[in-house]
């Protein structure tokens, strides 16, 4: 059987209560965008690459905390410390529990399918892209430990581990600077929250078409 083609790259990044892949995940940003994106160099319908058109791309996800800590995900001191320090507006977005809107750790891959059909892809057919392997090592833990899906047989994930990018280095490469030369604390745009996981996505994006538009061949 053939393998399935990649028809783009998703950003992908968890806000979480800890450092571990068993922290508890308070939010799931993603961004998506194709082969032929990048190639031109900007997103469809638009005529030039902004940080806006990406954060229009991008979208979040709340999750459940109690839930979560029944499971027996976990916190750490140091990061609820950090999360203190941060503008109450994204603390507000981030961390305040909200009934009615937090969904369950259950439905993540739900929410990760349904955005990518939505793009006219799948899970299966992306690449998936981090920093430091923080984020998809913690899908993981969430599809084999969370969701009881570890077995003697080989654990079928529902995306494909091996085409997973790390960013940080590859712009460090191609750049000289793991962020790309564009630091989220310069960014001046009143619809960036900085560590709200859909604008980090969103910014993740912008860098990455920014430092590789034209490229066919990664």
């Amino acid at each position: 059987m053939p393998k399935p083609k990649q028809t783009g790259w998703t950003m992908i990044d968890f806000e979480t209560l800890g450092l571990f892949d068993d922290a508890i995940i308070l939010q799931l940003g993603m961004c998506y965008f194709s082969n032929e994106e990048l190639a031109q160099g900007h997103l469809n319908g638009t005529s030039e690459l902004n940080l806006d058109s990406c954060i229009d791309r991008a979208v979040s996800f709340k999750f459940n905390v109690e839930e979560q800590i029944a499971l027996g995900r976990k916190t750490n001191k140091s990061t609820i410390a950090w999360w203190k320090t941060q503008p109450q507006h994204v603390i507000d977005k981030v961390v305040k529990e909200n009934p009615k809107l937090d969904i369950s750790i259950h439905q993540i891959f739900d929410v990760l399918q349904a955005y990518h059909i939505k793009q006219g892809t799948t899970l299966k057919n992306t690449r998936l892209v981090d920093r430091r392997n923080y984020d998809i090592s913690k899908l993981q833990h969430i599809y084999t430990v969370t969701m009881g899906k570890d077995s003697e047989q080989r654990v079928e994930l529902p995306y494909n581990p091996y085409v997973t990018w790390e960013v940080s280095q590859m712009f460090q490469l191609f750049t000289g600077c793991r962020y790309a030369n564009i630091k989220a604390d310069e960014i001046q745009n009143d619809r960036f929250d900085y560590h709200d996981a859909g604008s980090d996505t969103a910014l993740e994006a912008y860098r990455f078409i920014t430092t590789f538009a034209g490229n066919t061949e990664m």
